[in-house]
Order: C-alpha cells, then sequence, then structure tokens
C-alpha cells in the first residue's frame, strides 16, 4: 500500500473518525451502566 497517496491518508482519517465515533459510544454507554 501507498502511504503517500491521498486515498491512503483518507482512508486513514475515515477509519480514526469511526474509531472516535465507536470510542464515544462506548465510553457514552460505560457511563449509563454505572
Amino acid at each position: 500500500m501507498d502511504i503517500h497517496s491521498p486515498k491512503f491518508h483518507h482512508n486513514i482519517g475515515l477509519w480514526l473518525c469511526i474509531f472516535q465515533e465507536l470510542l464515544f459510544a462506548f465510553l457514552s454507554f460505560g457511563h449509563f451502566l454505572d
């Protein structure tokens, strides 16, 4: 995979965005359980 390709960076940003959303949802769910 070409790290310098714009598409690669776009995919990384997309995955980071998804991961952040999942992390936030997980933390919210954890507080909901408390």
